[in-house]
């Protein structure tokens, strides 16, 4: 995370905020996962059961952060491209 992100991130941290991250990937190809977590996230914090239709869906896929050379590389290659259709 960039600085001024990681201070972001701990402002709604010292607010009292939970704070998840999807990388846009994530969100397009699979929305329905990214809704998993944050069922799961709610139950953790207020027990609120996971909806039935969510806990069939797949494990949201982590995606591994990218730094600023990976990050022109895919521009480059318009890596965005393949997921967005």
């Amino acid at each position: 995370m960039l600085v001024q992100e990681n201070q972001r991130h701990q402002l709604f941290l010292e607010k009292g905020w939970i704070v998840i991250r999807f990388a846009e990937e994530q969100v397009v190809r699979w929305p329905q996962s990214c809704c998993r977590v944050i069922a799961e996230v709610i139950n953790q914090i207020i027990g609120t059961p996971i909806p039935d239709e969510l806990t069939i869906v797949e494990t949201l896929r982590p995606i591994q952060q990218w730094n600023e050379f990976e990050a022109r590389q895919m521009a480059q290659e318009r890596y965005r491209d393949n997921y967005l259709i």
